[in-house]
This record gives structure tokens, C-alpha cells and sequence, in this order.
């Protein structure tokens, strides 16, 4: 799954975090 992150603050690093590691790709980060 491509996934955009919207806020990169304690969430959105988790977030970024466990897509990774299960194999997701993040295409864009908004802060």
C-alpha cells in the first residue's frame, strides 16, 4: 500500500514506523 502521512509529529513517526515494517511505502509526508 502507498500511503501519503499527514502531520509527522509522535503519530505520524509511529505510523511511518509499523507501515514499514509490515511492507508499506510511504510516498509523501506533510507536515
Amino acid at each position: 500500500m502507498r500511503i501519503a502521512l499527514i502531520g509527522y509529529g509522535k503519530m505520524g513517526r509511529a505510523i511511518e514506523r509499523l507501515a514499514t515494517q509490515r511492507g508499506h511505502e510511504i510516498v509523501a509526508r506533510v507536515d
